[in-house]
């Protein structure tokens, strides 16, 4: 990882970690941190993680790093909040009416999206919006 990926981790983490501890004031909030605030309550199994004074070096639980998790989870958001992609939406919806409670959808769209993200990186090509939308129809 070069030194400007390693500064935008840490200061991610850093971020994540202010924000649980201050999680109890009283006080309005910007959308962003409102939004990352509900996934954080979100996840239980990562709350003690959230609660250390800093982030460890390398954080995984359970074979998954908590802060990639979460912040997957942000994109998401951002995506079904945006309506961009549309896709994004509509497999969302589809999951939902499936069955799938909301957290559950999410996490589907989330796994598209690594693999997607993951193919591209692999194959040293830009990302590539409608292989994303293609794969989203099939949710």
């Amino acid at each position: 990882m070069d030194p400007i990926e390693q500064l935008m981790q840490a200061q991610l983490r850093s971020w994540i970690h202010e924000l649980w501890r201050g999680r109890a004031q009283d006080r309005e909030r910007p959308e962003a941190e409102g939004a990352m605030l509900e996934i954080l309550e979100a996840h239980p199994e990562y709350h003690a993680l959230w609660s250390l004074p800093q982030a460890p070096s390398e954080p995984t639980l359970g074979g998954t790093n908590p802060y990639l998790h979460v912040s997957l989870h942000q994109a998401v958001a951002e995506q079904l909040s945006s309506g961009q992609p549309p896709q994004v939406r509509d497999a969302y919806t589809r999951r939902v009416q499936s069955g799938d409670d909301p957290h559950e959808a999410r996490h589907r769209i989330m796994g598209i999206l690594v693999t997607v993200m993951g193919e591209t990186v692999q194959g040293g090509l830009p990302f590539d919006p409608s292989v994303y939308a293609r794969r989203l129809s099939t949710l």
